[in-house]
């Protein structure tokens, strides 16, 4: 079984059960590693959302690795990131798109 993580702070939680951690970026991977699970740790997307949106590849990669019913834990910023808007005190309800 492989778990997939976007940062390091969620996944030792994790290590005793699952053997083997693939990291990528939802700013800089085009794809998703092939795993079982997501995990989307927290951070501030809120800080990257131009570079975050511009991924549009990995979006729809999580998309359709969620519509196949793929677990995916999202944390804060992580949850944030999975959400079709994005509010801030800047750009309020933009679409990630928009950003």
């Amino acid at each position: 079984m492989k778990l997939s993580a976007s940062t390091t702070k969620t996944i030792w939680i994790f290590l005793k059960r699952w053997e083997q951690v693939s990291h990528f970026s939802p700013i800089h991977d085009p794809k998703l590693p092939e795993v079982s699970r997501i995990i989307l740790g927290g951070g501030y997307p809120e800080l990257h959302a131009g570079e975050l949106s511009q991924n549009v590849s990995m979006k729809e990669e999580i998309l359709r690795a969620a519509n196949n019913g793929m677990p995916i834990l999202a944390e804060c910023g992580g949850f944030m990131y999975l959400q079709e808007r994005l509010s801030s005190l800047i750009k309020k309800h933009m679409r990630w798109s928009e950003f």
